[in-house]
């Protein structure tokens, strides 16, 4: 029996891998075996299937109330008193006397300064002796007259020039008191502006005279809102040099517009300032265009201002929810919402950079400084 021939190893054997292959090969292994261990993972479908709760943001919130606003326009206006004057001589002459100190107190018709007098009183003292010399010459030709020895022409005469002396003796005694300056009026004294034997004529400022307890605020209204100023309108006051707020009527109302500004002058006068005000002073004024009423209102910080509206963050449900709300009127008391909100809804005082639409928030009490 004939033998087979044995297969030779070489002919047979395939082709064998490069190592690219079996590269590939390992890295094929690994992705599946990854791939069955993330699917089967029982971590990560626990952490999966777990909420993640955000922690409240703190914040304070107010109540918004209902309270009565009154409808009003804000100005910015300084204080000038009603009565101030500049003293000024009504004659030429030499400071001799200073009666009074800087920043004096006094009263109408108290002496301030006291110019050289020397030559007026002697021509008052000259006009006097004039009027008793035609004084006794008219008794002389009255007697004469009496007795027949005087025509009744030259009585006559002599009456007229009596008549004549006593009123140049008073010119010359009013000359004499003009060289004493006095103040006009009951105020106060400024800075004196002169100095003792200074040579003074008329119009020389020498003090400024002021009556503290009138004055007045001066401020400016644009075109057009003029239609709602009146005289008699009501109108409040405040300055940070005081706490209080004083209150007043508009007195004057400007008949002709700055051509520079576009606005009308207009003057409120203020009652029972006293000395709590001094002209000068710049402040805050309110005037009042209609009648109060009732509205809602919530503190100012509650406002989140944007570029051409404002929003509110409203506690809902211990959520903060964003509303877009329409403000009116803001004084001291707050700001008037005249759409969005309702009375006794709360709004987020503070914390609202924190805080996104949704947010849950826990209360805080707010710190009383």
């Amino acid at each position: 029996m004939a033998e087979l021939p044995l297969p030779q190893a070489s002919a047979e054997r395939g082709p064998r891998l490069s190592w690219k292959g079996w590269l590939f090969i390992v890295l094929l292994c690994l992705g599946m075996a990854g791939a069955a261990f993330y699917r089967f993972d029982p971590l990560r479908h626990s952490a999966a299937t777990t909420p993640v709760v955000a922690a409240p943001v703190s914040v304070t919130a107010a109540e918004a109330r209902t309270q009565t606003v009154q409808p009003e326009l804000t100005f910015v206006a300084s204080l000038t008193a009603l009565r101030r004057i500049t003293v000024s001589p009504y004659t030429s002459g030499h400071i001799i006397e200073i009666l009074v100190p800087d920043g004096a107190e006094v009263t109408a018709g108290q002496a301030i300064y006291r110019l050289d007098d020397r030559s007026a009183q002697a021509e008052l003292a000259l006009a006097k002796g004039r009027v008793e010399q035609n004084r006794a010459k008219l008794e002389r030709d009255r007697t004469l007259q009496r007795e027949g020895f005087l025509a009744q022409v030259s009585l006559a005469a002599s009456r007229a020039d009596l008549v004549e002396a006593e009123v140049d003796a008073q010119l010359k005694q009013l000359n004499l008191d003009l060289l004493t300056i006095k103040a006009p009026f009951t105020g106060r004294l400024e800075r004196h502006q002169v100095a003792l034997g200074q040579y003074v004529t008329p119009g020389t400022a020498m003090i400024d005279l002021v009556d503290p307890g009138e004055v007045a605020a001066d401020f400016h209204v644009p075109e057009r809102q003029l239609a709602r100023i009146r005289p008699g309108a009501a109108v409040s006051f405040r300055s940070s040099a005081t706490s209080q707020s004083f209150t007043g009527t508009v007195s004057f109302v400007s008949s002709v517009i700055d051509p520079e500004t576009r606005s009308f002058a207009v003057r409120a006068k203020l009652d029972g300032a006293g000395e709590q005000l001094l002209p000068g002073l710049f402040g805050s004024l309110a005037l009042a265009t209609g009648a109060p009423r009732e509205a809602v209102v919530v503190p100012e910080e509650a406002l989140v201002q944007r570029l051409t509206s404002a929003e509110v963050y409203k506690l809902v449900d211990g959520k903060a929810r964003l509303v877009p709300v329409e403000t009116g009127i803001r004084g001291p008391a707050g700001v008037e919402i005249t759409r969005g909100l309702s009375a006794g809804d709360q709004v987020v005082t503070s914390g609202q950079f924190r805080l996104r639409d949704g947010d849950a928030v826990a209360l805080e009490t707010a710190s009383s400084s």
